[in-house]
């Protein structure tokens, strides 16, 4: 059994000032042993991630996605949307993955105006960029770079030569700010009119560009709160405090949300997750694959 103490996820945050609005993070992770095998669950975000692999195959299915060694050396890029639900993730043999975390409606000025973002499954294969000057070179050059700051670098030019900035992104950042307001416990009807728009067009741009509805996002993001807050913050060590700090309005609220977005309550959960040295990375790792 693979120890995920043993695992190295080198993490970086953008380096280009214009990216920093866009981008959350990016992660990478390589295995050179042919007899790799790991399973682990990734739970619900609010950010959209875009994973890159080279010389793999897969297998796509509504909530797990198989990755494994090819003689295809071909690069695939995955997309991960803002998750409802527990993603199983499958990984064997010899790996190069490469991912870009992107802020809620950060990935919507990279695509061309028009583009649809919604998905069909919490994952799916993007081929949005394929089309887009420069993605050859890009796929090229990114695997020939030696370090991990040079991809980096590889990738912020890449994405700064397809920037068309999103009109709706400016109509929607004030109401994601409200919605993930630690202090201010604000309504939908409330962020709506703080954000000088009507309830159901609020809806519909959430729906359109984020995939899930503001009730959704905003369960999702303190879900995210909360779980950061047990695994890394020292101070909240009972889950009663845990709910409270949060923002839970009572205890079954909180046992009942952490089942639905975590497959199983919070004890269960809490005593099952790793963290891999920061509060962005936190997986259950699998003793054995599906």
């Amino acid at each position: 059994m693979i120890d995920p103490k043993n695992l190295n996820f080198p993490f970086y945050r953008p380096i280009k000032n214009e990216l920093k609005r866009y981008i959350d993070y990016y992660y990478f992770f390589k295995s050179d042993d042919p007899a790799f095998n790991l399973s682990y669950i990734s739970f619900p975000n609010i950010n959209t991630a875009i994973n890159i692999h080279r010389g793999v195959s897969f297998d796509i299915n509504n909530s797990s996605i198989r990755i494994q060694e090819s003689d295809n050396t071909d690069v695939r890029i995955f997309a991960t949307e803002i998750r409802k639900e527990p993603l199983l993730i499958e990984w064997r043999g010899r790996l190069n993955k490469i991912t870009i975390a992107f802020k809620p409606l950060g990935l919507c000025n990279f695509v061309r105006s028009g583009q649809p973002l919604t998905m069909k499954g919490q994952v799916q294969l993007f081929e949005t960029w394929e089309d887009a000057p420069g993605y050859k070179a890009f796929c090229k050059d990114i695997y020939l770079k030696p370090s991990d700051k040079e991809k980096v670098d590889v990738i912020e030019t890449f994405l700064l030569s397809i920037f068309q900035p999103s009109p709706e992104q400016q109509l929607l950042e004030k109401a994601i700010m409200l919605l993930t307001d630690e202090t201010n416990q604000y309504s939908i009807n409330d962020v709506a009119a703080l954000s000088g728009l009507h309830v159901r067009t609020l809806i519909r741009l959430f729906n359109k560009n984020l995939g899930v509805p503001p009730v959704k996002f905003k369960q999702i993001a303190r879900f995210r709160k909360s779980m950061e807050n047990k695994l890394f913050a020292d101070r909240l060590k009972k889950l009663t405090d845990l709910a409270y700090e949060n923002n839970y309005y009572d205890q079954s609220y909180f046992i009942k949300v952490y089942t639905k977005l975590t497959g199983t309550r919070p004890k269960s959960f809490f005593d099952a997750v790793d963290k891999l040295g920061n509060d962005k990375l936190i997986f259950q790792f699998l003793k054995s694959a599906n």
